[in-house]
């Protein structure tokens, strides 16, 4: 059985991530001349088709900072990479901010912020009279990742835990609508874990894998797990994802799932992944 304790110590989110951020912010100011580092830049907007059709634009930026040896040149070389995320469905829009940092190139440590808003009332998996569908969720997180490759082969790991909170003005104290994830959680604070695993193999340029996200929330001992199989189309500088699996969660049943991913990377980013 797996286990649902936190790996990390209740004192690593005794700071505020919002301090660390300001600091790395003044930090990126003062070596804003530094000839090495050097900004990045994406944009693409992505598709689900259960429980109900839906999908997001996205921006995504970041800057590069070498901490040693060469980007670019082998998987020898460490980088600080703090980053900017925005993303819009219309209806439901949110910001994630994070610094994370690698001593080399395929292991990655950080910590983040994001920040999740809601104006929409007519979700057709939540009763919005019994949940409380708009409002804002505030996840602060620490995290870690993990590439490994061999010859066409590769495999990534991600684990991250964040502490979740959720805006109640009315005090109406309802379950709140985890849009993400098709859950009612937690009414007011929420332990959430992350897990994300991936298999595959390049080919011709393109990737073939198969993909496994799940999610816990330990308050509420409720879950979410993603897994689809994915074949990612590279042309260029544009990437595109498709992907056929299942989707479920504690308050939603089983059901396949098609995703749509596209990436258009105008400034590539130093970090592999």
């Amino acid at each position: 059985m797996r286990s649902t304790q936190s790996i990390f110590p209740s004192r690593v989110y005794e700071f505020k991530t919002k301090l660390i951020l300001r600091i790395c912010f003044v930090f990126l100011v003062l070596i804003n001349f530094q000839a090495q580092a050097n900004f990045d830049f994406n944009y693409g907007a992505s598709a689900r088709s259960y429980p109900s059709l839906g999908g997001d634009f996205t921006l995504n930026t970041g800057y590069n900072i070498p901490l040693w040896g060469t980007p670019g040149q082998g998987v020898m070389y460490g980088l600080v990479r703090p980053s900017l995320e925005l993303s819009s469905s219309v209806v439901v829009y949110h910001y994630d901010a994070k610094v994370t940092v690698y001593p080399i190139s395929f292991l990655g440590l950080g910590v983040g912020k994001k920040e999740l808003t809601s104006k929409y009332q007519e979700y057709t998996y939540y009763d919005c009279d019994k949940t409380r569908c708009e409002g804002k969720l505030s996840k602060e997180y620490a995290f870690g990742k993990l590439a490994l490759g061999y010859g066409p082969f590769l495999t990534t790991f991600n684990y991250a835990e964040f502490e979740n909170t959720y805006d109640d003005e009315n005090k109406t104290n309802l379950n709140v609508a985890e849009y993400e994830f098709i859950l009612a959680v937690n009414p007011v604070e929420e332990r959430q874990i992350r897990r994300n695993y991936f298999a595959g193999f390049k080919y011709k340029g393109d990737i073939i894998g198969v993909v496994s996200d799940q999610h816990q929330f330990l308050k509420s001992q409720k879950d979410y797990q993603l897994n689809i199989a994915i074949y990612q189309m590279n042309f260029g500088n544009i990437k595109t994802v498709l992907g056929m699996g299942s989707l479920q969660s504690t308050d939603q049943k089983p059901g396949a799932v098609a995703v749509l991913r596209f990436t258009h990377v105008l400034l590539p980013s130093d970090a592999l992944f």
